[in-house]
């Protein structure tokens, strides 16, 4: 386990972009289980490389770069087969999960993350992981040889790309009519799912794949009619990926580059994976290639150190679903898609109503202020300092009322993480009480939500199931996240 400076767990800014308690939190699991994927290839000596955000990160903010949530490290594809074949010894509680090792993985790449199969409270990964809740991963990509002979490398990205889009084509056939069970071949040809043109199409691709790899692969594959189909496919994915040797190749790359099937030269040279050199990353290090600066231009180009905000290519932060799972569902989730009971003003306590009402009997202005539980936790203290000062800035409207909902299991996530802004946050709902035309609510009933929205004048907060009903009925909406870029 890293030995982690007590004061890297605290929230900063960093190029003018807030690093909240919890991503550090995150970073640091996430580090750790790095830490282990580096003792093991000390072991084996093996070669692995950060890579894509982390690579960049390291040059440019010796560690993660401030908008970014995850690790990424590539390795030579002889090194990742080897790696994979000691991975059983990497520390307690991790896994490494490919499609070599599990029939539901759907990706060239593989992970090295927490043992878990569903997302619950872990008291022990918790603690072992400096009070991250969340399954963290460090991303794993192989780096394969690249045919110099440009047919050879078209009829390689062809036979990946068809396998590749095959591969997900499948999966939302699973989703359409199996409800997203992995099946075999023999399953698929049943005469009740031939009748689907979509479907014969796959059956019959599933041929053609076959006769693929007959033609040009050294060592062809033939789809087992009982095996899981999908996990079938991706193997032979990975297959393809790998059929170029060394001595045919001047480059090389993560052969999902190539798709949808673009011929195109690959942005690396085959020595640059021959050594590395270790550069530092937050408080401990990583090993980069040698010429680092070359990859770095490949991909980012010359002016790669010049910080541009962007995001990473899944959702930020990685946690926003676990969130909502630990804390029992975000704001609004209770909602169904249209209201079970016409929506009445009886439905409001009585108490709230005389609230609502202006002194000539009119309805005052009422905007529904909807938080996020991961944009809250993530703002951090500023972000709590904003929500406050944007209710202060209202509190003197006396013909606005402001109805605050917050998820419920909130405060007690940031209780079970031990937060230091949970005393923040806290002190917040105090002083919301205190406010005249502020309601708050962490904990409102379905027929409360769509009878304040059925009256509300505009919608003001997070993106968040209440949002998203708000946006169906037209409500005007105004995301903070959007207002922030102004």
């Amino acid at each position: 386990m890293l030995d982690i400076p007590k004061a890297f767990f605290q929230e900063e800014t960093r190029d003018g972009y807030l690093v909240s308690e919890i991503m550090k939190r995150s970073w640091a699991a996430q580090l750790d289980i790095l830490d282990s994927i580096k003792r093991l290839c000390e072991k084996y000596c093996l070669r692995y490389f950060a890579d894509y955000g982390t690579l960049l990160g390291a040059v440019r903010h010796r560690g993660y770069i401030p908008w970014d949530d995850d690790l990424d490290i590539s390795m030579p594809r002889s090194d990742y087969m080897k790696f994979m074949e000691h991975a059983d010894e990497l520390d307690e509680g991790l896994v490494f999960r490919s499609v070599y090792n599990s029939d539901t993985y759907m990706n060239i790449s593989a992970v090295v993350t927490h043992k878990a199969d569903t997302l619950s409270w872990d008291d022990k990964r918790t603690d072992r992981y400096h009070g991250c809740p969340f399954i963290c991963y460090v991303d794993i990509f192989p780096w394969d040889y690249v045919p110099r002979d440009e047919e050879a490398l078209g009829i390689q990205i062809h036979m990946f790309s068809f396998a590749y889009k095959l591969m997900h084509e499948l999966n939302h056939v699973e989703k359409a009519l199996f409800g997203g069970r992995t099946i075999s071949l023999r399953e698929l040809r049943r005469s009740e799912y031939m009748k689907h043109k979509y479907v014969q199409d796959i059956v019959d691709r599933c041929q053609e794949l076959s006769k693929l790899m007959e033609m040009h692969h050294d060592e062809p594959m033939t789809i087992d009619p009982d095996g899981k189909l999908r996990h079938q496919i991706c193997i032979i994915a990975d297959k393809i990926a790998q059929m170029c040797k060394s001595e045919d190749a001047d480059g090389i790359e993560y052969f999902t580059y190539f798709w949808p099937g673009r011929i195109k030269p690959p942005r690396k040279r085959k020595e640059w994976q021959e050594s590395g050199v270790e550069l530092p990353f937050e408080f401990t290090s990583v090993m980069v290639p040698k010429d680092y600066i070359k990859v770095l231009e490949s991909k980012f180009g010359k002016d790669y150190m010049k910080p541009i905000r962007d995001y990473a290519s899944h959702d930020y932060p990685f946690f926003r679903n676990e969130v909502r799972v630990l804390v029992g569902g975000d704001t609004g989730e209770i909602m169904p898609d249209a209201p079970l009971r016409t929506p009445t003003v009886e439905m409001i306590p009585g108490e709230i109503r005389t609230w609502l009402l202006k002194d000539d009997g009119n309805l005052k202005k009422i905007i529904i202020y909807g938080l996020s539980a991961t944009d809250i936790i993530n703002g951090g203290k500023d972000g709590i300092k904003h929500i406050n000062s944007y209710l202060q800035s209202q509190e003197e409207c006396r013909d606005i009322v402001i109805f605050v909902f917050v998820p419920a299991g909130l405060k007690g996530f940031m209780s079970k993480c031990n937060l230091e802004m949970y005393q923040d946050y806290c002190k917040l709902i105090e002083q919301i009480g205190e406010m005249k035309n502020v309601i708050f609510d962490d904990n409102p009933t379905s027929d409360m939500l769509w009878t304040i929205l059925s009256i509300c004048d505009e919608y003001y907060g997070d993106e968040c199931r209440l949002a998203e009903i708000c946006r169906k009925y037209d409500v005007p909406i105004t995301l903070r996240k959007d207002e922030e870029l102004l």
